[in-house]
């Protein structure tokens, strides 16, 4: 009976990375359920034979934290809320004030979000735990170290091949999402450098444990001869290999943290090693890593230091949206300190707080630490360290008693890789990646079990000391309570998708057949109550009764959604749309706009609401403010606000001081058939060239190409004068000014500016052939 829950812990432990890292619904939900199974036959035999369960290092602060995260899910009475988190009872406000304001709330902004991400945690902790517990014997332990490399070792030799053959692909069959870069099993390389990081260290130490033993008292050659023939030397080479093509795999990824990250963990391992003062195999590290740095020389560092030069600008300054994203992190986390936002929650938070111009959505913090401080607040933050400090204080502390070589070897490369990637959490979200947070909740057992774990013959054990059995009931009902709400909530989700994805392609609008919106309102009525904390039915239920003729049903929905997930902003603005009272709308719609992740969208019925209720100039500021982020947005919101009359000087006011945004506003004018509208913008594009950065040809080439279609041949020129002045080493623009003068006949200027083209671009065959035009073909 024994035996199943180590092979169902065998299954997760090969399963979560192969099922592409394990970051889609489907393959967290199997692995949670494996491992909740796995828990509820261990805990359950070992009720019925009366078996000792081990104490766990750890095991307080991780119950704690969990417990926090149901917290954090239960709702609270408001006054409690806003004495607790005010940020959270700010974001419930502006749907509160609409519904019952002595509704209890919870700490979390997204529920369903905090839920997930509790039942993701609980099966790391469950791995955790019955590591721990089941590899307590020694063969089991060495078995799983070795299914573990073995699985590492596959995973890095098909990651290499696959990026040389189909990079685009993940395993040559599944297609990558767009501007994915996908290594191994993963779509992202960072995850799989994160996986790698852990194992590797593991490997190395089984690799100096095989180490053979050859004696002092031999001649050179029978050294050699033992080396080679000694029993355990074909494992020593393999897990040699194995080391090293774990570390190769690495720097082919081209992760910059990764990179950094493995070379600092080998360093670790080398302190750790010297500190314990072990002489057995320091030339054999010595040795691996030349071998890992021949291997990565010839697939060439070129393409490494070029991934590190993408980092820095030409000034050499960093060049990473990190840094604003961290920065913009802190405030966050001022707002939700000591109880955070809820954990799963910073995607819905973060749009708040970026002072980012683009519309990316940044679902983590890339900074394992800020987003932890923002998600949990400093309890949350506090209780994960707690945990992982008393794990790495525990195996210390018995790796420096233990005499026995494979729990000290195996102990140190644990800890390695637990600080692997605590290192790497400081630029990447590893932990928030289903099968990287697996492996290292795993690890943290592996630590704890290696180094209590007895290797004598005579005396198999652990010295981890055992709970009294009567326990034993609780820890086997605790189990299959957990099991059971697993399976229960997350079936639920499955079955209310499954519902959704039958209608969701459906256009719900005022033509729909009522066929159609009974369906639709039948699917969606369904996959509410089996996933009742899912805002997205609500939502989409509340526009079928808007069409429906149920207004009333139609807006107590839209306030169910909004309650459900209060930071998606285009929930509140069309709630807002729906209110009679201006105070509230507006509130609503402002907030809306303010916690959206697309703003595009929104700043538009934002500013159309604006102007409906004759807020003219406020409409104005908000476009200007939407066109100082996203110039490119000048098509779309310009023309939205001239069909609301604004005149040529009011849209001047709007438009972003930069050349790019008057010059496409006014090649917009022209296609729309504006003549006067283009002239009035192009010809006042150029006052702003002193603000910009970066000069570019182009701006010049549009103004020259918009004078000369009108015949306007002395402003044209004018503005090739300016260009050739401001940008002297444009070959183009000294072209065209020698096409100039070669036109007025004046030929010795025209061959100086066909000439000081040629210099500038010595490939230029239009320099070449307008200078044999002008008899110089001997000479060009």
């Amino acid at each position: 009976m024994l035996n199943i829950p180590f092979n169902l812990l065998l299954i997760t432990l090969v399963f979560a990375p192969l099922a592409f890292g394990t970051v889609e619904h489907w393959s967290l939900v199997t692995l949670e359920i494996l491992i909740a199974t796995a828990a509820v036959v261990s805990f359950g035999s070992g009720w019925f034979c009366r078996r000792e369960q081990l104490k766990i290092p750890g095991l307080t602060p991780l119950l704690l934290l969990l417990l926090f995260m149901v917290l954090q899910v239960v709702p609270l009475p408001p006054f409690m809320v806003k004495f607790l988190s005010p940020g959270a009872f700010l974001a419930y406000s502006p749907v509160a004030e609409l519904v019952d304001k002595e509704q209890w709330l919870p700490l979390t902004v997204h529920q369903k979000a905090t839920i997930q991400e509790f039942l993701r945690i609980l099966a790391c902790a469950l791995a955790y735990i019955l590591t721990v517990q089941l590899l307590s014997h020694p063969l089991k332990l060495k078995k799983t170290v070795n299914v573990v490399i073995a699985l590492a070792v596959g995973i890095a030799f098909l990651a290499i091949l696959q990026n040389m053959s189909s990079p685009e692909r993940i395993f040559w069959f599944r297609a990558a999402p767009a501007n994915s870069h996908p290594f191994g099993p993963w779509i992202n390389p960072n995850q799989f450098a994160g996986y790698i990081e852990m194992i590797s260290p593991v490997a190395l130490g089984v690799f100096l444990f095989y180490k053979p033993r050859i004696g002092s008292e031999e001649s050179w050659r029978e050294k050699v001869v033992s080396f080679f023939t000694r029993p355990e030397s074909n494992l020593y080479f393999y897990y040699g290999f194995a080391a090293v093509l774990l570390i190769l795999s690495v720097f082919v990824s081209l992760c910059r943290g990764g990179i950094i990250t493995i070379t600092l963990t080998g360093m670790v391992y080398i302190l750790l090693h010297n500190n314990l003062q072990l002489q057995r195999g320091r030339l054999a590290v010595l040795f691996v890593s030349c071998c890992a740095f021949l291997a990565i020389s010839w697939f060439g560092w070129d393409t490494i230091i070029a991934e590190f030069s993408h980092g820095f600008d030409s000034e050499g300054s960093i060049r990473d949206a990190r840094l604003t994203v961290w920065k913009d992190t802190l405030l966050l986390i001022k707002d939700y300190l000591f109880f955070g936002s809820g954990f799963g929650t910073f995607v819905d938070v973060y749009p708040s707080y970026s002072s980012l111009a683009d519309n990316y959505i940044y679902d983590h913090a890339h900074n394992d630490y800020l987003e932890l401080l923002a998600d949990g607040g400093l309890i949350g933050f506090s209780l994960a360290a707690w945990f992982v400090l008393a794990v790495l204080w525990h195996g210390w502390k018995m790796v420096r008693v233990r005499r026995d070589q494979y729990a000290i070897l195996v102990g140190i490369g644990a800890i390695s890789g637990i600080i692997a990637v605590l290192m790497h959490s400081v630029t990447d979200f590893n932990m928030h990646n289903g099968a990287v947070a697996y492996y290292f909740f795993f690890l943290c057992g592996l630590l704890v079990a290696s180094v209590n774990v007895r290797f004598n013959y005579f005396n198999q054990g652990t010295l981890l000391k055992a709970i009294p059995q009567r326990f034993n009931a609780w820890f086997a009902v605790g189990a299959l309570v957990l099991l059971v709400v697993t399976v229960v909530s997350q079936s639920g989700v499955i079955v209310a998708k499954a519902k959704y994805n039958e209608i969701k392609n459906i256009y719900i609008s005022s033509r729909l057949a009522d066929t159609y919106l009974a369906k639709i309102k039948e699917n969606l009525q369904i996959a509410s109550a089996f996933d009742p904390f899912e805002s997205l039915y609500p939502f989409t239920l509340a526009t079928a009764q808007w069409f429906m003729q149920d207004k009333n049903k139609s807006l107590d929905l839209y306030r169910r959604a909004s309650r459900l997930k209060p930071m998606e902003g285009a929930y509140l603005q069309r709630l807002g749309l729906m209110l009679t009272d201006d105070t509230s709308s507006r509130i609503l719609i402002e907030e809306g706009y303010a916690r959206a992740q697309n703003k595009d969208e929104l700043s538009i019925n934002l500013a159309e609401w604006l102007l409906w209720k004759g807020h003219k100039e406020e409409a104005g500021r908000i476009v200007k403010e939407r066109l100082q982020a996203r110039p490119v947005l000048i098509g779309r919101l310009l023309p939205f606000l001239e069909s609301y009359d604004f005149s040529r000087e009011e849209i001047a006011g709007i438009l972003p001081r930069s050349v790019d945004a008057w010059l496409a506003y006014g090649a917009l004018r022209e296609k729309m058939g504006d003549m006067e509208g283009a002239a009035f913008f192009t010809e006042n594009a150029l006052k702003y060239l002193g603000q910009a950065e970066v000069v570019r040809p182009e701006w010049f080439q549009q103004l020259i190409t918009f004078y000369t279609a009108r015949g306007q041949k002395d402003r044209a020129l004018a503005i090739l004068r300016q260009a050739v002045e401001v940008l002297p080493d444009s070959a183009s623009f000294h072209i065209q000014l020698g096409q100039y003068y070669q036109n007025e006949g004046i030929l010795y200027r025209a061959k100086e500016e066909f000439e000081r083209a040629l210099m500038l671009d010595p490939a230029s065959e239009s320099a070449k052939s307008h200078l044999r035009r002008l008899g110089f073909a001997d000479s060009y």
